[in-house]
């Protein structure tokens, strides 16, 4: 008889009958079917007896994991906790109302699109408003009609399993996103180090040089507490900051000897050369080599060149590579000179700093040095560079 009162004359359909969807892990019940792959049905009714009957017909449709919970706030910390794909709940219990636990469900992030289910009785239209106004998916009356509700349930289970596979080819092509935009970032930094290797070898300078300045600079903007973003942009840009020395005459650009005026001054213009060639690009790390590239000989001082900008007027990338490039340039040999030592170097930054370099950036040079002498480490030049234009800092 209690059977009878909960799920009524089972003679008598409301509804059509509808089979159940095949399970995720093959048609029909699969004997062979892991736990992970059943669906997680949560029966949530302060009415023990009420738990067991519906969890019951649930058996006998498919194979399901069923959690029983009579109390309301047991079942919301299963919900939080991600381990429930249907629920089934009554709306009468004490403590917290079916509606009052749909609406808290429906405000965990992991449970905006669950299939909820509130039961309730025909004749509670205003509690049913409320309900759908608060999340709930579908209804089923007390007393509960078993064909009705294997009607019901079936329409539910579809749906959940379809917001599962939904969910599972989403998180698939993301996947297939992610290492399409990794392929394409890799292809976008071999080009422009290959492309920046080119320039840079015509003055003597290896492919080594290229890394170590680009990786100097990125620990120098991580160490100033740049944004990651800013950090790799800058480690790609880095090392376009030469590229106008493509325009540079031999003559003038491998000259082992001191230059003339007026040949320091074609020199100087590999600034405004290498500016141009990159300007106007809507990318935002062409955009920071095009900076870098017309001002990392710019001065803290104002006394450096091509425009005499000071202090915070240089962008923040130029003065992060003109720190770089020239530790870089003092820390590797040269034909006309052998490598200073790392701290040698380190110092003449350091004296530098206010005057030629940014003192933010030679600070943070100094914080990170430890990365900074494993950069140098790890990149040694694989034999001397060609011969090539004397060094001298300020050009």
């Amino acid at each position: 008889m209690l059977a009878k009162r909960m799920f009524g004359d089972p003679k008598v359909a409301s509804l059509p009958v509808r089979p159940a969807p095949p399970d995720r892990a093959g048609d029909g019940a699969d004997p062979a079917q892991t736990v992970k792959d059943k669906l997680r049905v949560a029966v949530v009714d302060d009415n023990q007896t009420n738990c067991v009957l519906l969890s019951h017909m649930i058996r006998r449709l498919d194979a399901f994991q069923i959690e029983t919970f009579n109390s309301p706030f047991d079942a919301a910390e299963a919900f939080r906790n991600n381990k429930i794909d249907i629920g089934i709940i009554d709306h009468q219990m004490p403590g917290m109302t079916g509606t009052e636990l749909i609406r808290h469900i429906r405000a965990m992030d992991c449970c905006a699109d669950l299939p909820l289910v509130m039961v309730t009785t025909f004749d509670q239209d205003d509690v049913r408003l409320e309900a759908l106004q608060a999340g709930a998916t579908d209804f089923l009356s007390k007393p509960v009609n078993a064909v009705e509700f294997r009607a019901r349930f079936a329409n539910i289970v579809t749906i959940r399993r379809a917001q599962i596979a939904l969910q599972e080819r989403a998180d698939r092509l993301a996947l297939e996103v992610e290492a399409a935009t990794r392929d394409l970032c890799e292809l976008e930094a071999e080009v422009i180090f290959r492309l920046s290797r080119a320039a840079e070898q015509r003055d003597g300078n290896t492919g080594q040089h290229t890394l170590r300045v680009a990786a100097y600079a990125r620990e120098i903007a991580r160490r100033l507490g740049c944004p990651n973003s800013f950090c790799q942009d800058v480690f790609l840009a880095a090392p376009m900051h030469d590229i106008g020395k493509i325009a540079i005459p031999d003559a003038i650009l491998q000259k082992r000897g001191p230059l003339t005026e007026a040949e320091r001054l074609v020199i100087e213009s590999h600034t405004t050369i290498g500016s141009a060639i990159l300007d106007g690009s809507s990318r935002p790390v062409i955009a920071l080599a095009a900076e870098i590239a017309a001002a990392h000989h710019e001065r803290w001082d104002g006394t450096g060149y091509p425009q005499g900008l000071a202090g915070a007027d240089i962008p923040l990338g130029a003065r992060i590579v003109a720190v770089a490039d020239v530790f870089d340039a003092l820390t590797t040999p040269r034909p006309y000179k052998a490598a200073w030592a790392p701290y040698d170097a380190l110092e003449y930054l350091v004296r530098g700093s206010g005057q030629h370099f940014d003192p933010a950036c030679v600070d943070a040079l100094v914080a990170g040095f430890a990365a900074i002498l494993t950069i140098l480490a790890d990149h040694v030049d694989p034999c001397p560079p060609e011969a090539g234009a004397a060094f001298d800092p300020a050009i």
